[in-house]
């Protein structure tokens, strides 16, 4: 079956795919830069755990400033608005946003190991936060809800890319 035969089908994959990756920009790494601003030095167990939710927010506000910078520039075919968004260069064409993906899923595997650290290690508590083993439990279990979010939203993605490439 093509996608010509199908053509509501490949809409609703590519609108599912699109609601599924602006949810894991927008809702993830939000989140991720707010855990990491409010809670920067509240964890001497792991303290590069806030630094890393910080630096993956960051990325995917910059992968959604990029998609947006792109979309606005495809719909407007402005000459003035495409001489605007070369200052970001490479950035703007969809290899960047391959690279900034990447980027962003290995920040999310340093937080996976770094949540994995924390719960393995001996003494970790959360009640005592003078004390060296603690680790605010709204910065470990959002930084654990953001992980756990960011890998199934790329399941889904990938699921529906795959399902898109077979229809069409």
């Amino acid at each position: 079956m093509n996608i010509q035969s199908c053509g509501t089908c490949g809409l609703i994959a590519l609108t599912a795919n699109t609601l599924v990756m602006v949810m894991r920009v927008v809702c993830v790494s939000i989140t991720e830069f707010i855990i990491g601003i409010m809670y920067l030095y509240q964890c001497p167990i792991q303290p590069s755990m806030p630094i890393f939710n910080l630096v993956a927010g960051c990325i995917g506000i910059l992968l959604l400033i990029t998609a947006v910078c792109s979309a606005v520039s495809k719909a407007t075919n402005s000459a003035e608005w495409d001489s605007c968004c070369e200052v970001a260069g490479v950035l703007l064409i969809p290899c960047g946003a391959v690279i900034l993906n990447i980027i962003m899923f290995i920040f999310e595997v340093i937080i996976s190991a770094s949540l994995t650290s924390i719960s393995t290690a001996n003494g970790t508590q959360s009640h005592n936060s003078t004390l060296n083993t603690y680790c605010n439990p709204t910065l470990y279990s959002g930084s654990l809800a953001m992980t756990i979010i960011y890998y199934g939203a790329n399941g889904i993605v990938l699921i529906v890319y795959i399902m898109f490439k077979l229809l069409s």
